[in-house]
This record gives structure tokens, C-alpha cells and sequence, in this order.
């Protein structure tokens, strides 16, 4: 009996590893963001004017996915790691220039920190497949 119960928990342990959604760490992900826009010849911006943020997405704690009014979409490197920003059902804007988004000058936090501020690094403007592809990024493929 004791044999059955050991192999029944290695075994849901096992499932539950193989569950994961991702399928690269957080340091794999970050990479392969910074290749695919090596790839796509997708260059960093100094700032974007008239921001507002509709919705964003934590990629990493490193990295956030961003959809301002008009279909505009974002990706911000982010300087260092931002503290819980996975888990994160909010995100605190810092601006220093209303309705303008600056790299190096503008910052974002957590509720939960909202005086650990993660400074912008590089603001990337994304098409909505370019989004898309990165989203995917270290998702397992459909069979």
C-alpha cells in the first residue's frame, strides 16, 4: 500500500511539473525577447507621446506588454527586476509628463510597493502580430 501511495504522489507531482505553461525561464524569456527584436528590426524609442494604457501584461519581471487607446501596442523593458509584478492585478504609473511615457525618466509599481519603482529601460512599439509573437515566446507550441 505504501508503494501505491508513493508512486500515486510522484506521479501527480510529475503532472503537475509537466502543466507548466512555459517552457523557458524567466532569464531564457528575457533572451529571446531581446533576439526577437534584433530579429525583427525592432528599435527602441526615447518616448511615446499621447500614452494612456488601456491594459498591460507581465512577460517576466523584466518585462511588460502594454495596449494604449488605438490599437497601439508596447513593450517596456523594465531597468533591473520588478518586485511581484507577476502576481500583480495592478500597475502604478509614474510619469513625469502627463499623457507622454519616457525611457530612463518614467517608472512603474505594484500596489503592494508603490514606492519600489522599476525605471523604464527601452520602450519598444510592437504591431498587434509582432504582439502576438512575443506573447508565444516560451508558451509550449499547440499539437
Amino acid at each position: 500500500m505504501k508503494k501505491i501511495l508513493a508512486l500515486s504522489t510522484l506521479v501527480l507531482i510529475t503532472a503537475g511539473c509537466a502543466t507548466n505553461p512555459d517552457t523557458l525561464s524567466r532569464q531564457e524569456k528575457n533572451e529571446a525577447y531581446q533576439t526577437y527584436f534584433s530579429d525583427n528590426e525592432i528599435s527602441a524609442v526615447k518616448r511615446v507621446n499621447n500614452f494612456k494604457m488601456n491594459n498591460w501584461q507581465s512577460l517576466t519581471d523584466s518585462y511588460i506588454a502594454i495596449k494604449s487607446p488605438f490599437k497601439k501596442r508596447y513593450v517596456i523593458e523594465l531597468k533591473g527586476r520588478c518586485q511581484e509584478l507577476d502576481y500583480a492585478q495592478t500597475l502604478i504609473t509614474h510619469q513625469t509628463t502627463t499623457y507622454q511615457l519616457s525611457k530612463n525618466f518614467d517608472a512603474f509599481s505594484v500596489p503592494e510597493y508603490p514606492h519600489f519603482k522599476c525605471y523604464i529601460k527601452d520602450i519598444y512599439p510592437v504591431s498587434d502580430e509582432q504582439h502576438k509573437a512575443i506573447l508565444a515566446i516560451g508558451k509550449p507550441l499547440d499539437k
